[in-house]
């Protein structure tokens, strides 16, 4: 995204621990503010490969879902107030940063 389309966004940062067998809540990534980003950035900074769920079903359901390999990352525009994370193997560590909208 160029620097224009960053312009008068708030980032919110969250980091986030993904567990191979976690809870809906405990896998959920969420930032406070009421409104949805528009843009999304996710680290992976742990050493296993993680998968990223935009519903709760999906994650229940273990479908429609990407995976974010270790020490890699998703870049893009997004529109979600949260998605959920479960990790492949074992533990691993991600960051998070929401880009929100002002006003």
């Amino acid at each position: 995204m160029s620097a224009l389309g960053l312009r008068g966004h708030i980032p919110r940062n969250i980091r986030f621990s993904a567990a191979l067998a976690a809870s809906a809540d405990a896998s959920r990534v969420h930032h406070s503010s009421p409104q949805p980003c528009s843009f999304l950035q996710i680290r992976n900074e742990g050493a296993n490969d993680i998968k990223v769920y935009w519903r709760v079903e999906d994650f229940t359901n273990d479908e429609h879902y990407f995976t974010i390999a270790s020490t890699s990352e998703y870049e893009g525009p997004a529109e979600a107030k949260e998605f959920w994370v479960r990790s492949l193997v074992g533990p691993s560590d991600l960051v998070a940063i929401f880009y929100l909208r002002r006003g």
